[in-house]
């Protein structure tokens, strides 16, 4: 059955208009409220020093903290350099580039939304991840795990157009999965999910001079890492080993499984909906989305899609420790298709379209709540003067009691100065093992107090002070020192100046005895 012209004409006007609203909603006062972190900082660094000394890429940013030699591969930095570039190393740049690959997103899902089942499902699901609170979240800063939502569609894509017998379908499946694996830990899962979907549905063999063609580019995105673990005795292998999953020997079964549930009910509760207290949306959605997915009309992402749900729903469940919830941006693909693909069975019904409009409402409505914070600083000039105290804890636990006292409902962050280098452990039981609640929002960074390091807290504060204010939000920077005694840096005596722009508050908290 062939679609009327009027009819196509008519959808990708409506999607035009969709991606429009969802430009609006990740550009709109992107420099007023853009976040620059260490993450960023680093990014910047890395690759303005790689332009200036004309060394390639060998490997990308570091994954689960530094010192365990996990990395990923360097396409995330090969990804930004224009746009750094072009915007003379300011932070903006790169986060206008994530910005637009996320509105891209935003495209490609209608256009998946519309093979998978008809194109008011497209324009659903287009909507939907125009105005998602998690996606505008992600969509609005540079960082590597942010461009997966857009390459999980593009998967998705690609594997329809394979399974379709087109040419361009099973190359661009192989190598964006293997992007995937570049961007985050995460897209490793990736790998057994195509491969299990493909065993599924077993689309066609494409011929030996496409899989010739398609192995050299896989060789060519993985040859630069492959050459550091090579070198280097494979660390991230090695790291990924040590890891992955460990609770610790001496945690409970009880914590272990509490953990899992906590999982759970952060990523469906406070991210399909961005609000824990909105039961019946989310109850509503979660039903809408799983009987969704097994309506596709395109068998093959379906598949994929249930397969991606599947094993991205055992490793929230089952993982060790509390995953961050950007671990799980490749999900927000399959949502958001089972939940449109639902919605337009809904319907069907009898006054089924009032039905729908109820719930489009109501997931605008919490979500535009969810971004408030964000829309209320756009503009904000005014900020609470910059405030340097100094207090002496006994221990770190003490430290961290008083800190989710003081920080209450904020999102602090946290600056580490050691004699020795540690691990981002610390924050996570700061958050976790000391709070009454789930805090899921804290950055640990970690800065040794030695003279090399020096330079680079340096480098840092003068990213993060560049030409013009960036990353401003009124959430305090708490400093903690330990052992109480310990040298700050040189370029630490300028920090509470160089960011009273970006922080509302400088604490500094010492730990043991002067």
């Amino acid at each position: 059955m062939q679609r009327h012209p009027r009819s196509d004409r008519a959808f990708w006007i409506a999607l035009l208009v969709i991606v429009g609203l969802a430009a609006v909603l990740r550009l709109v006062g992107l420099n007023d409220r853009l976040h620059v972190g260490d993450d960023q900082a680093r990014d910047l660094l890395t690759v303005k020093r790689s332009v200036e000394t004309l060394h390639p890429f060998v490997v990308g940013p570091a994954q689960v903290a530094n010192e365990s030699g996990v990395v990923l591969g360097p396409f995330y930095y090969y990804l930004i350099t224009p746009a750094a570039i072009l915007a003379n190393y300011h932070p903006l740049g790169p986060a206008v580039l994530i910005a637009l690959l996320s509105v891209l997103a935003v495209a490609g899902i209608g256009w998946l939304g519309r093979v998978a089942f008809d194109p008011t499902t497209g324009l659903l699901a287009a909507f939907l991840l125009a105005v998602s609170s998690l996606a505008v979240e992600f969509g609005r800063f540079a960082w590597n795990p942010n461009p997966l939502p857009l390459v999980v569609v593009g998967i998705a894509l690609g594997f329809w157009a394979w399974s379709e017998r087109r040419p361009w379908g099973f190359p661009t499946t192989i190598l964006l999965t293997v992007v995937a694996t570049q961007l985050h830990s995460t897209g490793f899962l990736l790998v057994p999910i195509v491969l299990v979907s493909s065993l599924i549905v077993r689309p066609p063999r494409p011929s030996w001079p496409m899989m010739g063609w398609v192995m050299l580019g896989v060789g060519l995105l993985l040859a630069p890492l492959l050459y550091h673990e090579v070198k280097h005795d494979w660390p991230s292998l090695w790291g990924y080993l040590g890891l992955e999953g460990q609770p610790g020997a001496a945690t409970s079964a009880w914590w272990y499984l509490r953990r899992a549930w906590d999982n759970l009910v952060a990523f469906f509760l406070a991210e399909l909906v961005a609000s824990r207290s909105s039961w019946a949306l989310t109850g509503a959605g979660l039903v809408l989305c799983l009987a969704g997915l097994w309506q596709l009309r395109q068998w093959a992402i379906g598949v994929l899609f249930i397969t991606l749900l599947t094993f991205g729903g055992l490793a929230l469940a089952l993982s060790g420790r509390l995953l961050f919830l950007h671990y799980f941006l490749f999900l927000i693909p399959a949502v958001i298709i089972g939940l449109a693909v639902g919605l337009r069975q809904l319907s069907g019904w009898r006054g089924g379209w009032g039905l729908v409009l109820v719930f489009l409402i109501l997931f605008t409505v919490v979500h535009v709540q969810a971004m408030a914070p964000t829309w209320q600083a756009i503009g904000q000039a005014d900020y609470p003067a910059t405030e340097a105290t100094s207090i002496v804890y006994p221990d770190v636990e003490a430290a961290a009691a008083w800190i989710l006292a003081d920080a209450g409902e904020r999102s602090p962050e946290l600056l580490f100065v050691k004699p020795t280098a540690s691990h981002n452990q610390v924050a996570f039981d700061l958050a976790v093992e000391r709070a009454d609640r789930v805090v899921l929002e804290w950055d640990g960074i970690l800065i040794p107090a030695q003279p090399a390091d020096a330079d680079r807290l340096g480098e840092l504060i003068r990213t993060l002070s560049s030409t013009e204010p960036v990353g401003n939000h009124l959430d305090p920077l708490y400093v903690i020192v330990e052992p109480a005694g310990t040298p700050l840096p040189q370029a630490f005596q300028a920090l509470p100046i160089d960011v009273e722009a970006r922080f509302g508050q400088v604490k500094v908290l010492k730990v043991g005895e002067e």
